[in-house]
């Protein structure tokens, strides 16, 4: 999600046309979206350091994943949407195994 919000803030134009299809007076939304994968980003990489965060880190970037996996696997799909439909799912499964495992 860092990497990605970065991408967002650094050059909202890729996100914008490539994959929503959108013009440039999207880019500010583009940038405030890739703000907050940057702060989740930062919760995820803090988690590496401190454990109490794992859990809060999960749940938060697992939530937004799938909500935003499902939110596309609703809009009319070319390759890039599938690629990352099939991305967000796959992280989205992976956390929840995580919070499963560790909720026990």
């Amino acid at each position: 999600m860092f990497s990605a919000g970065l991408k967002q803030s650094v050059n909202p134009s890729f996100t914008a046309t490539e994959i929503f299809k959108a013009d440039e007076k999207s880019y500010p939304i583009v940038r405030e979206v890739g703000f907050s994968n940057i702060c989740l980003g930062v919760l995820g990489i803090l988690s590496f350091f401190f454990t109490e965060f794992r859990l809060a880190a999960a749940v938060t970037g697992g939530l937004y994943i799938g909500l935003a996996g499902f939110l596309r696997f609703l809009y009319k799909r070319d390759k890039n949407e599938i690629f990352t439909t099939s991305s967000n799912f796959f992280i989205f499964s992976v956390l929840l195994v995580l919070i499963v495992v560790n909720a026990s």
